[in-house]
Order: structure tokens, then sequence, then C-alpha cells
């Protein structure tokens, strides 16, 4: 509460507009909200005047005559997806950005007067394995052998031809898995090849050129705590034909930091590397061409040879204007608050032109500006001018989000690997990255002005990229109340009949707080802390050969589902038919008919314990589907990991056709990062017969005396499935183990946390699995062994070879 009273001045008064029209859950009916697109110059000055207005449309306004400085910041509207079409238009808008941030600061360092008096003398202080797999005959050897000889080791992929980065990808010669900082090559047949390094980070030594950094001696890094920053490998995506592997690098924004003479602008300057590689017929990596980007990696996606790569970079506002003028620095200390106001309105003065420059430079690329208008992210404020400023808090930009883009066929030349860029202000520092063939879309934070519940709640707004090739365009945006659970909560879908297209999203709207900053409000019995909804969004027009005048998703229809204070656990989008799945208690698994996009419906309900997390389809109508999640008690109490076979073919009466649940004991829990991690899932389907393979987690407790109570298990599990039985459908398999030996933390031993991700692809039939330090391959038929790698990690981890 401290932090939050710290952060949210009392503002008093202040001028802010709203005259959209609104529906009854506070979305804009038609979409617009007026014509404007504001055209300015910076005049330096602690006034601003309102500029004239070019064509377009014209938004709201988030502005304050309060305090030393006014600052007037479009809300969200259509020319939000523009980029700048001058420095100066640039200039003026992240000008006002620069005065909302001071005058929040100033006004905040005003308060609490007594808390600031005359300087007082500082003070100083100082500060081993089977041979064959385990498991359950569930099915015999001659239904196994039906996936002799298959192949499945690409990464899940929700829109096909779609491809996400992984830290594992395969050309079905050879496996590159990504360990922190390094890429382990191996062949299908169980053999090392040879192990690539990324390239060191060099850092300043005490001015002198940068050097890399020389890890410690083996033997005195085993012996004691030590820190060697790495870089680490963040995602890697392979060219369709197997011969390219672009590799996506964390960490090394720190060179430039420590190169750069001033402090930058963004917190995560050139953060992030990309890496192409040609892959020899050996499985030897050979550097073709390299680059650095600004920002971290968000996600990255593929589509043939075009990489498309999100990142979000920090806006470092705390340095360059904020943290000269706090109310505690040594210059302010014993002045009144009016004292301290003309002070550092001074200050805030000579501050904001470097600021803005820096923004400026940081967004233009060869004389043109990338940067898309600037807009606070909500399509509405409270007639209560003090509960607006709050609820926003004056974060309207706290991050840069970039979408970057190239064909890594083309990629030639070492270190110069030529990036298309688009970058627009946001605020928030999360982000679901959701891509088609044709469309990234972005989603990110904002607040929304909810008029029948008297309060603000979470609006997600969506940033629509069109993909043309090696490049991408901002060219569509929207919002809608509440929160996405993840990218499968996005959908895009194009009618084939009327050539219409359409974004479907799943939100949760959250009233848990009453009010965003307040006191939470008592809600009286009846009423829910939380509103479930799909809905329907229609692009408009896209014309490459116009100018698009609204760029605004136009909202069509919805629907409301889930009972009293459910929130949704799992989504899924198949052309006009969706599932949802909502849980407090029990899990409500629904039946959605999106055939008119103007009155979506629940076609069928289904209510059980325990709720689904990840859903999968196993039959060419989507009408069958096996999901992963958690069993439940009809108090909504965690009982265990269970898989569900689900069947819809009647859309009106879905049924639960079986359920398998891991384990029940109260003294244990289970779970599977497939089930918020879609690559760790795999499903396998060879006529009626089914084969999921996830990775699974068994923790035992402890009782009172500190003795451990159940079974521990790290590895796969595999589950056979069988559409022609009408009973027992879902059958355990076989487990792998991949249980790593515990670590003695009295060793002395150098220790890390290098594990491989967990993953499983199929070549000819035999099953890889990784999880913990362990490669295993074992026949998906006989189930034995085949071969297995262990990753030292004592080794890795302090830097000898494998």
């Amino acid at each position: 509460v401290a932090i939050v009273v710290a952060l949210v001045p009392d503002w008093g008064k202040s001028g802010s507009t709203t005259t959209s029209s609104l529906a009854s859950d506070g979305l804009p009916d038609n979409g617009t909200n007026g014509e404007h697109n504001g055209n300015s110059s910076s005049t330096g000055s602690t006034k601003s005047e309102s500029e004239a207005p070019l064509a377009g449309e014209e938004p709201t306004f988030f502005e304050s005559s309060e305090g030393p400085f006014e600052f007037k910041i479009p809300l969200l509207s259509s020319n939000v997806t523009e980029t700048y079409r001058s420095v100066e238009e640039a200039r003026h808008d992240i000008e006002q950005l620069a005065r909302l941030i001071v005058n929040r600061q100033i006004l905040q360092g005003m308060e609490n007067d007594d808390w600031f008096g005359p300087p007082i003398a500082a003070t100083t202080s100082e500060v081993a394995a089977d041979s064959t797999a385990n498991g359950d005959k569930g099915q015999s050897e001659s239904a196994s052998s039906a996936f002799a000889g298959t192949d499945d080791f690409e990464t899940y992929q929700q829109e096909a031809g779609v491809v996400r980065s992984d830290y594992v990808k395969s050309n079905g010669v050879h496996v590159f898995a990504a360990v922190q900082d390094r890429i382990l090559v191996w062949d299908v047949q169980g053999n090392l090849r040879k192990t690539v390094t990324m390239p060191p980070l060099n850092l300043t030594n005490g001015g002198k050129p940068p050097l890399p950094v020389e890890p410690l001696p083996i033997a005195e890094a085993k012996s004691s705590i030590w820190w060697n920053p790495k870089p680490y490998i963040q995602g890697m995506l392979l060219s369709p034909d197997g011969a390219r592997l672009t590799v996506i690098v964390g960490g090394y924004g720190g060179e430039y930091t420590a190169k750069e003479k001033t402090i930058p602008i963004i917190y995560e300057l050139k953060g992030t590397r990309v890496i192409v590689y040609d892959i020899g017929d050996d499985g030897i990596l050979t550097e073709v061409s390299r680059t650095d980007i600004d920002g971290n990696h968000l996600n990255s996606y593929s589509v043939e040879n075009n990489v498309h790569i999100v990142t979000k970079a920090g806006l470092n506002t705390w340095e360059h204007l904020v943290s000269p003028i706090q109310r505690w620095s040594q210059e302010f200390y014993g002045m009144t608050a009016e004292e301290y106001k003309v002070a550092a309105t001074v200050k805030a003065q000579a501050l904001i032109p470097d600021f803005v420059q820096k923004v400026l430079d940081l967004v233009t690329v060869d004389g043109q500006i990338i940067l898309s208008h600037l807009a606070v992210f909500a399509d509405s404020i409270s007639a209560d001018e003090q509960t607006s400023i709050q609820a926003f808090g004056g974060d309207v930009a706290n991050s840069l989000t970039q979408v970057y883009s190239f064909d890594m066929s083309k990629a030639s030349t070492i270190s110069d690997l030529s990036l298309s860029k688009r970058a627009t202000l946001q605020p928030g520092y999360w982000g679901y990255v959701y891509a088609t063939n044709d469309w990234i879309w972005v989603a990110d934070q904002g607040w929304r002005w909810i008029e029948e519940e008297n309060t603000y709640a979470q609006d997600t707004v969506l940033l629509g990229f069109k993909l043309n090739g090696p490049s991408t365009d901002f060219a569509v945006y929207g919002s809608v109340p509440g929160s996405l659970l993840n990218q499968f909560s996005i959908d895009f879908y194009k009618d084939q009949k009327t050539e219409t297209s359409y974004v479907r999203v799943a939100t949760t709207l959250n009233f848990w707080w009453g009010g965003w900053w307040g006191v939470p409000q008592e809600a009286d019995d009846d009423s829910s802390r939380t509103k479930n909804q799909v809905i329907i969004m229609e692009l408009p027009p896209q014309d490459d050969s116009v100018i698009q005048l609204d760029n605004k998703l136009i909202r069509r229809g919805s629907v409301q589902l889930g009972k009293k204070d459910e929130s949704i656990t799992a989504v899924r989008f198949f052309d006009n038919i969706s599932y949802v799945v909502t849980f407090e208690r029990t899990d409500p698994f629904y039946v959605l008919d999106l055939t008119n996009p103007m009155s979506p419906v629940v076609l069928g309900e289904l209510e059980i314990p325990g709720f689904s997390q990840f859903m999968h389809p196993i039959k060419d109508d989507n009408s069958i589907l096996i999901t992963v999640g958690q069993d439940a008690d009809e108090n909504g109490q965690i009982l265990g990991f269970q898989i569900s076979l689900f069947d819809s073919v009647n859309r009106t009466s879905p049924k639960l056709m079986d359920r398998f649940v891991i384990e029940n004991d109260e003294n244990q829990w289970s779970g599977s990062s497939a089930s918020w991690d879609e690559r760790a899932f795999r499903y396998l389907q060879v006529g009626d017969l089914g084969r999921l393979i996830v990775p699974v987690s068994v923790y035992p407790t402890w009782d009172e005396s500190g003795n451990r109570v159940g079974e521990e298990f790290q590895g796969f599990m595999f589950f056979g499935v069988d559409l022609a039985k009408a009973e027992n459908i879902i059958t355990k398999e076989m487990e792998i183990d991949h249980t790593s030996q515990p670590y003695d933390y009295t060793s002395g031993e150098c220790y890390c946390y290098s594990q491989l991700p967990e993953r499983s692809m199929v070549f000819a039939g035999d099953v890889m699995t990784m999880k913990n330090q362990k490669v295993i391959s074992t026949d998906l038929v006989n189930r034995n062994r085949e071969w297995n790698i262990t990753l030292d990690d004592s080794l890795n981890c302090c830097n000898e070879d494998l």
C-alpha cells in the first residue's frame, strides 16, 4: 500500500474529456471517436498550447493544467497506427509525455512537506537408469506397432505454417538444443556433435577497451560462489529446408551500456543478438550473419523463411527525468514545497529537451521516424478527474515495443544482417504475441472505465502488424475489456464467402479490487467478481492503395459465459467453433457457435470437477479434444494432474469421454509444463489410435517431523488413446525417468541451473525426451531404451567441455 501511495499522488483537479459512446460493457459501439491527427512543434516552455489538428480522427485527450507543466496526450485512436510524418510532430508528442512524467513527480514531491526537513548529517553503512522404460501395459504391442516408423519433431503450431521460436529444433537429421549460452548438437542416433557457444560478453575494464569476461579457473570455481555473466539463448527458428538456424540471444545489452558515455534512454539497449547459422551435413553450425537489436525478446515466429521478432524495451524515465528531481535529493533538502516546486521545475525544463532528443534518436532509422503515434492506452476515462489520473498513474509509455523482420535465407554477410523495424510506445512491460500467415498481434495492458461497475478494470489493447514478406506495418488496433489467458485467447478468422476478416478474443474481466487504486469494495453475495466474454471484432478494409482513415477494429458481437467468480483457464478457436473452460470450483466446458459474428452463442455446456489448461483437437472436424489440466474436488481443491477427452460431435450436448488422473494423493502435487507451454505437448495420431507424450512432475510433501511423504517423479509419461473403445479410452503406457541426482550443497562444487528444456520428438518410431539433464531415446513399440545423453551440470557450469 505504501508503494502504491508513493507512486500515485493526489493531483487535485485536472482537465480530462471523454466523448466516446460506450456500450453496456464499456466498449465503443462502432469503434470511432471523431477526427484528429496532432501536428505541432516543441516550444520548450512549461505551458503548451493546443496545436492545429490535421485531417484524420479527432481523439479525446488525457490532459491536466494542475502543476507546473501542462500536458495533453491523445487517448487511443486510429492514428496510433500511423508513423510520425515529421521529426517535429514526434518531438511535440514525446515532449508531452515528458511533461506528464515530471509534472507527476513534482506534485508528488510537494506532498507531505514535513517529510523533508533541513539536511541532517549523513551516516555510512555497508551492506543412473534401467534399460527398459516403466509403464502399464495399457495397449498391446500390436497397437503400439501402429507408430513404428513415425516421424513427428516439429514445434507445435497454433496456426499451420506459422512456427514459434523454441529452445529445441530439429531438421530430422540433427537436434539443436539451447542450454543457457550453448547450442548442443546431436544426431538422431544419439551421437554428440560440436557444441556451439555464444560469443562471450565484452565488458569494459577500468575504461580500457572491452575485453572478454574470463571465467575463474575450474578448481577455484568449484570451491567458491562466483559470478560469471553469460549470454543466454531465448529462442531458435529453423528454415523450412532445415539448412539455416536463426538464434535469438539475450544478455549483450551490458556491452553497450558499458561503452556508452551517457546513460541509455532504454534499459535494454541492443539487449538482443540475432545470429544466423548455416547447418552443415554433419550438423556443424557456421555463422553467416549477426546483428544486435533493442529490447528483450518477447516472442518470435517464422513464416517460411521470413523471421519476425517482437521485443520490449523499458523506457528509462527514472534516470533521465525522475531521479534528478526527487524531493529527497540533496539539492532540495530544507526547501518548502513551493521552493521545491520552483527549483524542480527549472531543473525539469533543462532535462526535457535532452530526453526528447534521445528518444527521437532511438526511433529514427535512415532519417525516417519508425515510431507510431503516442497515445494513452484507454478508450475512455472517468468524468471523475482525480480518479482518472490515479488510475493511469502517469504510466502512459513505460516501454517500447518493436517488431523486427528479415529473410533468413538472404542473410549472407557477417555483422551485416539487415532488418525491417517498426516501433510503438506502450504502458505495459508484458504482452502476448499471436501470429498468423498474414498478421502478428501484440497484446498490451490498458485500462477502461466501466460505467455500470463504477470502477476501472484491466483492458487489453491489440496491435495488429500486417506481414509483408520480410517486413511489417502497424496497420490495425483495437481494445477489449479484461485480460488474456495466453496467445490462444486470440484468433484471426477470414470468412471465405464474404472475404471479411475478424479477430476473436476471449477475456476475463476482474472486479476483485472494486477500484484500481482504491480500497476493495464489498460485493453483494449475488454479484460476480469476474466477467468472461468472447468478443468478435471486424477488421476495417485493408487496401494498400489508399490511406486508411479508420484503422480500429470494429466491435460486432460478444457472448458472456462462466459461473460466479470463475475465470477462463483454457480456450481454443476453430473456424466457427470455439471451446472455453472456466473454473472457480468446477469446470464448465463450453461449446460456442461463432458463425454469426453479430451474435455468437453458447451451444452446449458440460459441468465437471477440475479444469483443463490446454486443449488439442484429435479429429479433423475438431469435434473431439484431448486436454491436460488439474483434477479438483467439489470445493475446488486441486487434486492432481489429469488428462481428459471431450466429445462435442453433438455441439449442444458435449460429453466427457474419459479422464485419467495421475494421482489424487493429498500428500503430493503433480503437474506438467504442457499445461502452459504448448511446445512441451506432443500428440501422435494413427487412425483411432493416439499417443500423448508430456513431461510430468510429481512432488511429495513432508510431515511435521520433516520426513518426506509420497514418491517423487521427474520425467515423461506416455498415454494411449483408443477411440474405438467404449471405456478406459485413455491408458498410461509407460514412464521415462529423467530424475537427476539431488545437488549436494555441502560439496563445495560449482552449481548452476543448466537444464534441458522439457521437450519430446519422434524419429522413425523412437521417442526422444529431454528433461533436467538427460536426453533419452525410447522405442515406441518395444519400449526399449535406444540411447541416452547426460549433461554433466558441474562441468557445463564451470565451462569445461562436454
